[in-house]
């Protein structure tokens, strides 16, 4: 359970606590649990449940969001990694302003310390439903057309991809042989390199797979199909907010006017979603006043 405490009183005078987004759920104490970082991802999964829905993606949050309810980056960096380890999250990497979702950095870094990119993060159990639904649909394709070889295609590189996704999912980045390797652990009869290489292209088509920028080895990361449908609704509302702040005077405005003038066009979730991801992101500044939340350009923007 997510544990409450007091928040402290901020005046107008105070300049240095940021207003978050979370406002019935106060930060953590620095002492918090690794649990504390999965139950903080749940919270903001079931709050904006219905945007997910209404956008048909399955519940996504970039790496930074998780600042907003939980203070201690230092400490949502680290076990954010240990979860991924422990087969509790998959990560992976996007550019943005990019339609697409791009490839990962080798090193894992939150989004603020990777300038031009931006984390995703998906529990794990989410991600292992997504591959099995769409396992499903290709049994169903193939019993209906058991002679196409595109069927038949899909269909291998899923099982076998459903099979060997625990091996899988530790790293940040995952070279070619180690998936060759994932795949034949789990590979009852001998099957040639070649066969491994074909489903790593379907995996690829079918958006599980996205390669890196590695120079020195072919590697890829995992990632989910149409995960730039979620990147690009962001990035839209994220230029309409910044164009909105532009325009105002001082480059700065209250929430509660910038939430009576500002109708986001590309985005189901409401606006304190999105400011919670540029605030994240070092592209705003949102401080406590007595007059209410001000809203301000960063320096970089």
């Amino acid at each position: 359970m997510l544990r409450r405490f007091k928040r402290p009183r901020v005046n107008g005078n105070n300049t240095d606590i940021f207003a978050h987004y979370i406002d019935d759920i106060t930060f953590f104490d620095d002492e918090v649990e690794i649990s504390d970082v999965m139950n903080a991802i749940q919270l903001l999964h079931e709050r904006y449940k219905r945007a997910f829905v209404l956008h048909r993606i399955i519940p996504l949050l970039y790496w930074h969001q998780i600042y907003a309810v939980l203070r201690n980056q230092t400490f949502v960096d680290q076990n954010i990694a240990k979860l991924r380890a422990s087969h509790k999250l998959v990560t992976f990497s996007v550019r943005r302003g990019h339609r697409n979702a791009q490839s990962a950095s080798v090193k894992v870094v939150p989004s603020s310390k990777f300038s031009g990119n931006d984390i995703i993060l998906v529990p794990y159990e989410a991600y292992w439903s997504l591959v099995h639904q769409h396992l499903e649909e290709q049994q169903n394709a193939l019993e209906i057309d058991p002679n196409s070889t595109q069927n038949q295609g899909k269909h291998q590189a899923l099982l076998r991809f459903s099979l060997a996704l625990p091996h899988m999912s530790e790293g940040s980045s995952l070279p070619v042989a180690a998936i060759v390797g994932a795949f034949q652990s789990i590979s009852e009869s001998a099957s040639s390199t070649d066969s491994f290489q074909n489903d790593i292209l379907w995996l690829r088509r079918l958006g599980f797979l996205l390669p890196t920028t590695s120079l020195h080895q072919e590697a890829y990361t995992l990632s989910i199909p149409n995960a730039g449908k979620f990147v690009t609704l962001m990035d839209k509302s994220r230029r309409q907010i910044l164009s909105t702040l532009k325009r105002s005077r001082y480059h700065e405005i209250l929430e509660s006017q910038l939430a009576s003038q500002l109708k986001l066009r590309y985005s189901h979730f409401p606006l304190a979603f999105h400011l919670a991801d540029m605030e994240g992101a070092r592209m705003i500044r949102r401080v406590k006043a007595t007059s209410g939340t001000l809203v301000s350009l960063a320096q970089s923007h």
